[in-house]
């Protein structure tokens, strides 16, 4: 029984947390057993011992977790100070603080990854009794969605600003919606709107005509994410992993929607013929990936962009989760309600075993299609 080895070793010898390093190690053997609680007390102790805003971080995410969401939302801007890069924005402007505002022109600035600004560009459905005027920096890929979504808000690509914009009386990272608004959204028990975003009605309708009307379920698949860092591995798996638990029998059609480099290779190495390209630009067409996603029945994912795109869109989404670590969007269940409602965990019993998860998650995505008739 490993678990209970590292328990057990874990309350020997690290529980009191007496160094830096001694809190770290308990935080994370604490995260392993996926006991969250020792995760906030094992950083927490750590940051008694000496601080260290990546550590600070990583403490307001176990917070968020473990339903501290007020605390780990006071924590959540030390973000830029453990990632200077994120903060690509600096002005002296006064910093909005979620008021009304009435003449005065915002901006928001997009941060993070692309799946990062679509679960924070939710909370612009707070913005809208708030803000006339109002301009946000988003990735261009996102823009068009987003555009018809809000039509009286401007939107400009944040990787090439334009020269032309007005004066601001305040400025706002788009994470920070989600500290400003989130408590009181979750204590009202607010619902998004759903879908939050929806494709282009031409290329809908051209891709809708382009896939041909089957009678086996369509299913979208995403094995890989997170980069090729220690954490993007922990969330990744091989494509034929994600392959294996679908039953051989089955009588479905397989889409990819991975979109590194090199997966057009592993598809054809994987040598299984039940899955199919997209015949889009999986990473840059991202019109063309909305699309693609309303016309399927499910999606499998791991926690990547194809999971919030999915999401986002309102299509059934099971979403295959890492044991080692945090997610507290995925993690906390009602910020996943609120943010994901269309999305299902399958979440690993041990880290490191995908195997019962998967052949959850293509049990769950192939009983939708015969659900809906």
């Amino acid at each position: 029984d490993p678990e209970r080895g590292i328990d057990q070793l874990d309350r020997r010898l690290f529980a009191n947390c007496q160094s830096t390093e001694d809190a770290r190690v308990h935080a994370d053997l604490r995260l392993f057993l996926q006991d969250f609680r020792g995760v906030v007390f094992g950083l927490t102790q750590a940051l008694q011992h000496k601080w260290n805003p990546e550590v600070a971080f990583e403490l307001a995410e176990a917070e968020l977790v473990s339903d501290n969401v007020a605390t780990g939302l006071e924590r959540y801007g030390v973000r830029f100070e453990a990632f200077p890069k994120l903060e690509w924005y600096k002005s002296q402007e006064k910093k909005y603080a979620g008021q009304h505002l009435n003449d005065e022109f915002l901006f928001i600035w997009g941060e993070q990854g692309i799946g990062d600004e679509i679960m924070f560009a939710m909370f612009l459905e707070a913005m809208v009794p708030r803000v006339k005027n109002l301009v946000i920096a988003l990735d261009n890929r996102l823009i068009p969605a987003f555009q018809v979504k809000y039509p009286q808000w401007t939107f400009v690509d944040r990787h090439n600003l334009p020269s032309d914009l007005p004066k601001f009386d305040y400025v706002c990272p788009l994470g920070d919606l989600m500290v400003l608004f989130l408590t009181d959204l979750l204590e009202k028990g607010h619902v998004f709107e759903q879908p939050v975003i929806a494709p282009d009605t031409a290329r809908h309708n051209k891709i809708s005509q382009l896939v041909a009307k089957s009678e086996r379920p369509r299913v979208a698949v995403s094995w890989r994410g997170g980069g090729a860092n220690a954490n993007g591995k922990i969330r990744s798996m091989l494509l034929e992993d994600l392959m294996s638990g679908l039953p051989a029998a089955s009588d479905v059609e397989v889409i990819s929607l991975q979109y590194d480099e090199n997966y057009e290779k592993e598809i054809m190495m994987n040598g299984d013929r039940r899955v199919a390209f997209s015949g889009l630009n999986n990473r840059y067409d991202l019109e063309g990936v909305f699309a693609l996603i309303s016309c399927c029945d499910a999606v499998i994912t791991v926690d990547n962009a194809v999971a919030h795109f999915a999401a986002a869109l309102g299509v059934p989404v099971a979403v295959l989760i890492p044991a080692a670590q945090t997610q507290f969007r995925w993690k906390q269940s009602a910020i996943r309600q609120l943010l994901f409602p269309s999305a299902r965990l399958f979440v690993q019993g041990k880290p490191g075993d995908w195997v019962a998860p998967v052949e959850d998650a293509w049990r769950y995505a192939l009983e939708i299609p015969a659900a809906n008739g």
